[in-house]
């Protein structure tokens, strides 16, 4: 947890500060032994090299905007040295964008200018930044490339540091829930969050309780214990669902409640809950599972400066290539995997996966890191003639404000047969591709996103692939 404003001290930097081989004298502060610099002095400093940043300011929505690869664009207050001595800092409340991605970017407010670490910034735009102790001088250098300060390679957990992940609200908005069906969104979230085995609900109908589900399933895959297309059991009187009783998968063991309906019974029905022990195994499972899989996400090697699309083709390429694609069966055992391949938990530490999996695992990298990303699905062609085709789910993300589909499984599936030259052909790709392919976008209770993909910019094909 950050420090409290009124408790840090921000001392002129007493370092030298070397740039390109030039020393330079910049107006910089010392808070918590990290160096802090003025953005627009940098922005100004590397103006002209590979590495430089147009660095704006948008007054209505409290931003800071900046655009790797663009001209900086000077407005006279560049280099200008403060009153000096030391001075109390407070936290920067202003929004950040880097091409057009929320990032959180350690930044304080002194006497009215914005300080960032040299380091962040370092890293997000891709300089080198080292610390010469015998000489005590900042070294930093624009024709080299960014590492971290022990000198090993840049991972995604780097960028996990810094970024912004992108809330639950957000994604929310794409949706069209009732309010019945909101509130039930947010009392299943709890729910499947606590591990509970049973909701109580206010006599919905059955439509309204998957939708619901079906929501929190396509808008939360960090809960990964609970099963993707199978989320609940119900007990419902007449055509009013009252009772919702989750399904949970830990590891090989799936973890449920038994349903006997009988109308001698005074209730008319009779649920046998698991046991106290196979619960707390299951919660104790979950809890091994969950900084397992971020130290296996944290560990995917990337570039500094990566932009939003160069993060997301590294995203699918590596779930592409470190992911099996499994169904149901398991053709080397036989064993019915269908409760694993759909969760994250599977993919990340034991590289198999089905469509729900992969789909699921992408969206949670995705929104990590800042950049929008949701489930959509329907159907495709089965092969076996039936009119609906096979269920399926996919993605679709959101660069410089307009959406792509991606879709990871498909892509795997012309690499794994040899046609590696389309292993990126559902990779931000339109409507219109799918819907010629024969997919089907949608199905009639399941909700979609209120999303249109129709841009080409980020396309694969027009990016030079």
């Amino acid at each position: 947890m950050r420090p409290l404003a009124a408790t840090l001290t921000a001392s002129p930097t007493a370092a030298t500060v070397i740039f390109d081989g030039k020393s330079i004298a910049f107006d910089a502060y010392n808070i918590n032994g990290n160096n802090y610099f003025k953005l627009r002095d940098l922005a100004y400093t590397i103006n002209g090299t590979p590495k430089q940043f147009e660095a704006g300011w948008d007054g209505a929505n409290n931003a800071i905007t900046l655009t790797s690869g663009m001209a900086y664009t000077p407005n006279n207050s560049e280099m200008v040295r403060g009153s000096g001595g030391n001075k109390t800092p407070t936290p920067t409340n202003s929004v950040i964008y880097l091409d057009g991605r929320t990032v959180a970017f350690t930044a304080y407010n002194i006497e009215g200018s914005n300080y960032f670490k040299l380091r962040e910034v370092a890293m997000a735009f891709n300089f080198s930044v080292t610390w010469d102790a015998v000489y005590q001088t900042i070294i930093a250098d624009t024709s080299k490339d960014y590492t971290t300060e022990d000198g090993s390679p840049l991972t995604l957990g780097d960028l996990f540091d810094t970024s912004a992940p992108i809330p639950v609200s957000r994604m929310l908005g794409y949706y069209d829930l009732t309010a019945e069906e909101l509130q039930l969104y947010h009392r299943l979230a709890t729910c499947v969050e606590n591990y509970e085995l049973s909701l109580d609900v206010p006599n919905m109908s059955l439509d309204s309780c998957i939708r619901a589900a079906c929501t929190l399933n396509d808008t939360r895959p960090d809960l990964f214990w609970w099963l993707q297309g199978r989320p609940f059991q119900y007990i419902a009187d007449g055509d009013k669902v009252f009772l919702l009783l989750p399904y949970y998968f830990t590891g090989n063991e799936l973890i449920s409640s038994k349903v006997t309906i009988d109308p001698n019974l005074r209730e008319g029905y009779k649920v046998d809950y698991p046991s106290s022990t196979l619960v707390n195994a299951g919660k104790a499972w979950v809890e091994r599972t969950k900084p397992a899989i971020t130290n296996a996400l944290r560990s995917i090697p990337v570039r500094a400066g990566m932009s939003p699309y160069e993060l997301e083709l590294a995203i699918h390429d590596w779930l592409m290539v470190n992911a099996i694609y499994h169904d149901r069966i398991d053709p080397a055992t036989g064993e019915n995997t269908l409760h694993q391949v759909t969760s994250m938990s599977e993919v990340v530490l034991n590289q198999r996966a089905n469509c729900a999996g992969f789909s699921t695992t992408f969206q949670y990298i995705m929104n990590m890191l800042g950049i929008e990303c949701l489930i959509r699905s329907g159907a495709i062609p089965d092969g076996e003639g039936q009119p609906d085709g096979e269920g399926h789910g996919w993605n679709v993300v959101r660069l410089g404000g307009e959406w792509y589909n991606v879709d990871v499984t498909n892509d795997r599936a012309y690499l794994v047969r040899g046609n590696s030259n389309r292993a990126h052909y559902f990779f931000n790709c339109t409507d219109k591709r799918l819907t010629d392919y024969g997919f089907t976008i949608g199905h009639r209770i399941i909700l979609n996103p209120n999303i249109t993909c129709t841009a080409t910019r980020y396309s694969y094909d027009n990016m030079g692939g």
